[in-house]
């Protein structure tokens, strides 16, 4: 799942993949050519310098998933994410996960909500939730946690 709408995500997909990539490879290599020629850094510098870069990109990546978890949680509550158009065998654990938690939720709407989208991977993801799906004081709920496992229709659930 990617929070961004589909329209603006196929507009700019190409843009990243051929401009951000290569800039970033560009100026990458610049600034280990300005390094090593015009400022003259030793190896064991640029190796501090690399290292500092490295540091940099790992916080980035934590912040960045951070946002993407809260984005995720944010759509999920203003039922924005369409089940149809979440493909789940490709998601990260991370977002399953979220969506596990959903399916403890005290709110009915939460619990369906997590459910449809769930529906398009294989219970055994969500195998430890089943039995409390199935005792759950909400009929609705019951009776949708049926028909997606129906749907699999796998004997060893």
């Amino acid at each position: 799942y990617l929070p961004i709408p589909p329209q603006t995500r196929n507009a700019v997909k190409g843009f990243i993949d051929m401009f951000v990539d290569r800039a970033g490879r560009a100026g990458g290599a610049l600034l280990l050519l300005l390094c090593t020629t015009v400022l003259s850094v030793s190896v064991p510098s640029l190796s501090l310098i690399a290292s500092g870069l490295v540091v940099a990109w790992l916080a980035m990546g934590i912040a960045v998933k951070r946002e993407y978890l809260g984005s995720f949680r944010r759509a999920l509550e203003k039922k924005i994410i369409e089940p149809e158009a979440l493909e789940l065998r490709r998601i990260d654990g991370a977002t399953i996960q979220t969506l596990l938690t959903l399916l403890s939720s005290h709110d009915e709407r939460q619990v369906l909500y997590a459910l449809d989208l769930l529906s398009n991977t294989h219970p055994n993801r969500w195998r430890g939730h089943i039995n409390r799906l199935i005792h759950h004081p909400s009929s609705t709920v019951r009776a949708r946690t049926i028909a997606v496992l129906a749907g699999w229709n796998d004997p060893a659930i």
